[in-house]
């Protein structure tokens, strides 16, 4: 047990120390996760939301940013979610931060996350992404979906209509019915629109 304690402790005193050399200002959470000064979990909620878990592992107090592009890591067979709004924290020393954040699917190809469904840890989706998701930060999410999806996994305006549907089940029997598509013609030209502009190529 005291050679495990020594371990933990000698971590730590690395833990701190780069802590203390790090600049006074907002630092990036997937360069502070690499650092591994804070650990970043988060359940799935709804398609365009999760609930994230960022826990600071040192004494000291940490001031994150989480930019446009920052995704939260699935864990097991389902998408990861890709946040589409600039969030800033300030994490009390040893403390723990729950937010939820604005987020949209990326590799569509697999399940979309529910609340059983969690993440961990945190990556950077590519700079072509990443641009999209700040220039169209003001955007609904919808069109937020469907642009990454062209991106992501180079979807076509009829897959992602046929992709995500709208689904209304009846509680008095096992019947569902298709209520058409999620995203609109018009949320996908916009999404078009978008990209066009940042000159990122795509089949929509």
């Amino acid at each position: 047990m005291a050679i495990l304690d020594n371990v933990a402790d000698h971590f730590q005193r690395k833990r701190e120390a780069k802590a203390s050399s790090l600049p006074k200002a907002y630092i990036d959470v997937v360069y502070l996760s690499k650092l591994d000064l804070l650990i970043a979990k988060g359940s799935g909620q709804t398609i365009t939301e999760i609930s994230a878990k960022i826990i600071n592992r040192v004494n000291q107090p940490l001031h994150v940013l989480i930019p446009h592009g920052t995704y939260f890591v699935s864990v097991g067979n389902h998408q990861n979610m890709v946040t589409r709004k600039k969030y800033k924290l300030t994490l009390s020393p040893l403390s723990t931060h729950v937010i939820n954040v604005s987020a949209s699917c990326i590799n569509a190809n697999l399940p979309i996350p529910n609340e059983a469904d969690q993440f961990s840890g945190v990556a950077r989706v590519s700079k072509n992404a990443a641009q999209f998701l700040e220039a169209s930060e003001n955007e609904d999410a919808m069109v937020i979906q469907a642009g990454l999806w062209a991106i992501t996994d180079s979807y076509t305006r009829t897959q992602i209509k046929s992709h995500l549907r709208i689904r209304r089940s009846y509680i008095d029997s096992l019947r569902s019915s298709d209520e058409g598509a999620a995203i609109s013609d018009a949320q996908i030209d916009k999404a078009k629109e978008i990209l066009k502009k940042l000159g990122i190529s795509n089949n929509l």
